[in-house]
């Protein structure tokens, strides 16, 4: 049994690996922003045709809400990254003393700002973004990414492991996955992209142990498909880049409200990952 679910995991890992490689390339040369879209899908894809190569069909996707019996959890997941990002964003500045840089912040860098009306309209524009458009992108994004590293790739780890470690080596893996095109996107303003690197994996692991938890206590994708979410709506406007300049910021201010925002998420992840084995059901 246990060869079956260790080729289904190489297939999985490796044909989405091979579609982020194939087109974060594709995206270094042409910069290209349709590329990313496909990168939305292409998890959940390798998913499906995973399950074609290996003949399982479409059974087992854990797509019940389960909302009934986990209402507490659903409302924890909503609130938490909204609670551990900004406030470790205060605590980040209070600590470090670096100075409020609205024009700073790496959005204003990427789309060169020379004004505080023209970021005014950006932040104007983005909340209505964020309210009406980034829901349903946002939802799709997460869906796609849970349904095949939480839905599909998770389960079939947890046959061959204990499921407190299938939480941090799954968490690891996506930050893998992960890898090439975020050191793309943020070469330019990190001050050194191999400490964004190290940085990525210690997040992804993180969140990916945080999120396994959450798929173990309401057996359904949709409560780590809510967490995804709330991270990426937090990313659009990260914090941390209101309180590093991005001519003295380093790498680790592009990813999280600095050291003590990622100390919060890390905490959490350990606690997630204490209490795994005890809420998993086989």
């Amino acid at each position: 049994m246990n060869n079956v679910e260790k080729k289904q995991i190489s297939v999985f890992f490796g044909i989405a690996l091979m579609f982020m490689i194939a087109l974060s390339i594709m995206y270094y040369q042409d910069r290209n922003p349709d590329l990313l879209l496909y990168m939305i899908f292409s998890p959940a894809l390798a998913a499906l045709i995973t399950r074609m190569i290996c003949r399982e069909g479409l059974r087992n996707m854990f797509l019940k809400i389960n909302i009934k019996r986990n209402k507490k959890t659903y409302i924890k997941t909503l609130l938490f990254t909204p609670f551990i990002i900004y406030f470790g964003a205060v605590i980040n500045y209070i600590i470090f003393h670096s100075g409020v840089k609205l024009l700073g912040m790496v959005t204003v860098y990427n789309l060169q700002y020379t004004s505080m009306f023209e970021y005014l309209k950006s932040v104007t524009y983005e909340v209505s973004n964020l309210a009406i458009i980034f829901p349903i992108y946002g939802i799709i994004q997460s869906f796609c990414e849970e349904f095949a590293w939480r839905g599909y790739l998770l389960p079939r780890m947890c046959k061959i492991m204990k499921p407190d470690k299938a939480a941090v080596l799954n968490g690891f893996l996506w930050g893998i996955w992960q890898l090439p095109i975020i050191m793309i996107l943020y070469m330019k303003v990190a001050e050194n992209p191999l400490n964004g690197a190290v940085m990525l994996l210690i997040m992804s692991t993180s969140v990916g142990v945080i999120q396994s938890y959450l798929l173990y206590k309401t057996e359904s994708l949709w409560c780590p498909v809510l967490f995804n979410l709330s991270l990426n709506i937090i990313n659009i406007y990260n914090p941390a880049s209101i309180f590093v300049n991005v001519a003295a910021g380093n790498s680790i201010s592009h990813v999280l409200p600095g050291v003590v925002g990622m100390a919060g998420l890390v905490i959490a992840g350990m606690l997630c990952y204490r209490e795994s084995k005890r809420v998993y059901v086989n």
